[in-house]
């Protein structure tokens, strides 16, 4: 109680100290001879008042008492007159620094709101900002079929991504936590694997990927590939596992046709009884063919060519003779992919071959997929009866030649033994000339 009336004493004291203070000014500044160091006063009055937070509606109390205690002294001396304008001018130099101060505090007050508004429009921005960013990655993983999850280790919750919803069959749900995490979307036989791949993380290891199978409330079953690490927090305790899933189920599937078609092209590749074989035509800075490279051979190459440790050799050092025209055909099958059938002999090899040629795999690589038969036996075969034929007819002109000389034989010892017949005797032998002049087609 005591402390109170000493600062309420305290502060009447000041008061009664700066009204004297302020009548002075007042009244040095109502002299004639006022000049600049009368105005600085009654700024620094101003000051003062608004420093000891004194009001200006206190000062403008302590204004109009002291102007009528001047102005009473100032009758009496006739001079009254101009005593009103310029307290009114003292005044406004004292209310100068609460007029700055209200002025700063608007011009402050104006900066906060046009900084207020600067930093909503930023907020805003960001939070647009922000939920792109969150749809732009809801595509790229819906895109990717990765989705991401988050164990909380602290909470033991998962929150997952819309794709992560959308792989477990939960699409249209938004990202919330599933406080039983992954593990019962994963079937049974693979679960365990997946219980020490994540016990193993949680352990501070680094394991590798695994592939699991999961099912959808549907009933349909999936493969996805679980990959993650631990983020650790400020502190360096671990306080998440990230992970992410990728549906790969499609890509299973298709590996699974692709093992199928490639067996079954092995099997087709192995059992065909033609010769097959892949080469890469080489050719010079003119584009012209020179050799080829052997790069893939089927089992049956070998019997058909006679050629053995064949891939990666080139044709030139197989055989430095090959004729020039095997070069230029499979030159023009690579450069214009048409695929053509021809037969044509290698002399070198001493085989004929009866050849279908295509172009393999991008035009760029310039490779031809040759498929051969040997025809050797059959050209063989062939020039032989044509021999054979050549000899046949031979013969026959021999025996045709040999039957006419017989004949003309037969006819000269006819006539010579006519002539020595009675005359009655050469009509026989004239009839026999003609017969023989009809058969020769002359007389």
């Amino acid at each position: 109680m005591m402390a109170t009336s000493d600062r309420a004493a305290s502060t009447r004291t000041e008061r009664t100290t700066f009204e004297a203070r302020y009548r002075s000014a007042l009244e040095s500044y109502l002299e004639p001879t006022a000049d600049e160091i009368q105005l600085i006063a009654a700024l620094e009055i101003g000051r003062t008042a608004l420093a000891e937070e004194v009001g200006l509606l206190d000062l403008l109390a302590i204004h109009h008492v002291s102007l009528e205690s001047l102005i009473r002294v100032a009758r009496r001396n006739a001079d009254v007159q101009r005593l009103p304008a310029r307290a009114s001018e003292f005044f406004t130099q004292v209310a100068a620094p609460f007029e700055m101060a209200q002025r700063g505090w608007r011009d402050i007050a104006g900066q906060l709101r046009v900084a207020n508004e600067s930093l909503e429009q930023r907020v805003a921005e960001r939070t647009a900002a922000d939920r792109e960013a969150v749809e732009r990655l809801d595509r790229a993983q819906e895109i990717a079929k990765i989705g991401s999850w988050e164990l909380d280790l602290e909470r033991g919750a998962q929150i997952w991504s819309r794709e992560m919803c959308r792989i477990c069959g939960l699409a249209g749900r938004s990202p919330e936590f599933y406080p039983s995490g992954i593990a019962p979307f994963i079937l049974g036989e693979d679960r365990e694997i997946f219980t020490w791949w994540l016990a193993e993380l949680q352990a501070g290891g680094e394991p590798m990927p695994i592939e699991v199978r999961t099912w959808r409330p549907n009933g349909e079953h999936r493969v996805v590939n679980v990959d993650g690490k631990m983020i650790g927090s400020a502190d360096g305790t671990r306080s998440k596992i990230s992970c992410t899933v990728q549906d790969i189920t499609e890509r299973k599937r298709a590996e699974a046709e692709f093992r199928e078609s490639e067996q079954n092209y092995r099997t087709l590749f192995e059992s065909i009884d033609e010769g097959f074989c892949a080469i890469e035509v080489l050719f010079d800075q003119n584009e012209k063919p020179v050799d080829y490279r052997f790069l893939q051979i089927s089992p049956s190459f070998e019997r058909r060519t006679g050629i053995k440790n064949t891939v990666d050799r080139r044709m030139r050092e197989i055989a430095p003779q090959h004729e020039e025209h095997w070069f230029e055909i499979y030159g023009r099958i690579a450069l214009t992919g048409e695929p053509m059938p021809f037969e044509n002999e290698a002399k070198q090899l001493g085989r004929w071959y009866d050849v279908y040629a295509f172009r393999v795999e991008d035009p760029k690589r310039r490779r031809v997929g040759i498929l051969f038969n040997d025809i050797t036996e059959r050209k063989r075969a062939e020039a032989e009866a044509r021999d054979s034929e050549r000899r046949y007819r031979e013969v026959q002109a021999e025996l045709a030649h040999a039957s006419r000389v017989a004949t003309m034989g037969q006819l000269s010892a006819s006539i010579a033994h006519e002539i020595k017949q009675p005359p009655g005797a050469y009509q026989e032998v004239s009839s026999a000339k003609r017969g023989f002049g009809d058969q020769r087609g002359g007389v």
